[in-house]
């Protein structure tokens, strides 16, 4: 027995130093250069070829190679194209790197477990009907939709669409052993250059060198993305995360950033119109949900701002000189309904303010506004400038003209603005806005010549 114990460790021990000098001499050959392995070629090209989409695939070479990237050896592979039934490319990749799946070569089944393509350009686009499509769309492909082009042409561009899409469908699904791509694990892309196109407005921005990686999860695809682009002569670094759901067949994007001017948004997302008043640069997120139809259905927000200003000329006779800003909510893409559910505002004088409400757009320039706040450390010799233009004239005059020092130490308010009110063509009624408020060391010149009151303290209201 202990003979045979013996027998077996040493059978162990000369397979152990079989492999390592197999690996090492292995390594030591991939290190002169990669290693042809184009006999693995029609293998290859069966494993990558999608038959539901009616594409096959085809590789010009395979060799061994060491990945700098992921610092260990990978299957590489050369001009990988796919070709729909009438032999049109629809997609060719320069360069992809592939990792196999253990299990699977224990079976004699070539399924990749990783996939990194590079050397592609790629293009995120806005159509004309506001669908977000992700893929290798072209000008020809608008002109084409705008011809009314049949719909069984498929055309490459569509194609490569359905690609990536599906690379979303078979990530979430769980694994089968049965299927070549059942096995993937990780999607990952480097772009020379990422193309963001908006062709409803007409504008295109380029992101040299950007990454995207699609990862597998539990009836769920999961996908991060990078880069930086050149926004209006600035340099602005995006992230973007989206969390693909099976079940609904809906993407929920977010997209991190800094250093946008909200006026930005104006221009790209109209529902965030509003936003324009803020003269500031800002940092946050926009969070999307995309249906199965590549439609956007609702545009979230989680935004900060610097120092700047807050410019309203038609309620404000001069820019309020803002310190901060925290403003969250969301947008309901379809109704043009914009919930401000947290807002807040530091000012340069140490007035700050919050609310919450709804602002509805009626027409592209024209809102009206429905909001409830309070504020606090109102200094009372700035009360000429927070208080809108047109609103309790009378009043205004008497306060602004009578009464200095001391500060408005908290209040709470409701305002209810129609389109007409906030552009001025009609005058603020008294019943749009209703106010309360707590004041100390006051100094009110009542009536002359009668005595100055001074510290005073108190509350009062408005309605």
């Amino acid at each position: 027995m202990l003979r045979w114990s013996r027998l077996l460790v040493r059978s162990a021990l000369a397979v152990l130093v079989t492999l390592m000098l197999i690996g090492a001499l292995l390594a030591w050959r991939v290190a002169q250069g990669p290693v042809s392995l184009g006999f693995l070629s029609p293998y290859i090209t069966e494993a990558l070829t999608i038959p539901r989409l009616g594409i096959r695939a085809e590789v010009s070479d395979v060799v061994l190679a060491w990945s700098e990237r992921d610092q260990s050896l990978r299957l590489r592979l050369f001009e990988l194209r796919y070709r729909v039934e009438d032999e049109r490319v629809a997609l060719e990749i320069p360069t992809v790197d592939m990792a196999l799946s253990g299990p699977s070569l224990l079976r004699g089944v070539i399924a990749p477990r990783y996939m990194h393509a590079s050397g592609i350009e790629a293009r995120l686009v806005r159509d004309r009907e506001g669908r977000l499509l992700f893929g290798l769309p072209t000008e020809d492909a608008e002109a084409a939709a705008k011809d009314g082009a049949a719909q069984d042409e498929q055309p490459p561009e569509r194609v490569a669409q359905a690609m990536f899409a599906s690379i979303f469908d078979l990530l979430s699904r769980p694994r089968d052993p049965g299927d070549p791509l059942g096995q993937l694990e990780t999607v990952s892309v480097l772009a020379d250059r990422l193309v963001l196109e908006d062709w409803k407005l007409d504008q295109r921005w380029i992101v040299p060198g950007a990454q995207m990686v699609v990862q597998r999860g539990d009836g769920h695809a999961f996908a991060t993305a990078s880069g930086a682009l050149d926004w209006r002569g600035r340099n602005v670094h995006l992230d973007i995360d989206a969390d693909y759901s099976a079940g609904d067949r809906t993407a929920r994007v977010v997209v991190r950033f800094d250093q946008i001017e909200p006026s930005d948004f104006a221009d790209v997302l109209p529902e965030l119109a509003p936003l324009g008043v803020l003269e500031a640069p800002i940092t946050g997120s926009l969070a999307l949900t995309v249906s199965e139809d590549s439609r956007q259905l609702d545009l979230g927000f989680d935004l900060k701002a610097g120092a700047g200003r807050v410019n309203l000329p038609n309620l404000f006779g001069a820019p309020l000189q803002m310190q901060e800003a925290q403003i969250k909510g969301v947008v309901d893409a379809a109704g043009g309904l914009f919930t401000m559910e947290q807002a807040s505002l530091t000012m340069e004088d140490g007035f700050r303010l919050s609310f919450a409400g709804h602002i509805e757009q009626a027409s592209k320039d024209r809102f009206s506004i429905d909001v409830t706040g309070q504020f606090f450390d109102l200094p009372t010799d700035a009360l000429a400038r927070y208080w809108p233009q047109g609103m309790a004239q009378n009043a205004r005059d008497w306060v602004v003209g009578h009464i200095r020092k001391g500060q408005v130490s908290a209040g709470r308010f409701a305002a209810k603005l129609t389109p007409e009110m906030l552009g001025g063509s009609t005058r603020i009624p008294r019943t749009a806005l209703k106010l309360d408020f707590a004041f100390e060391g006051l100094e009110v010149d009542y009536l002359a010549p009668m005595t100055r009151l001074t510290e005073a303290k108190g509350v009062a209201g408005l309605d």
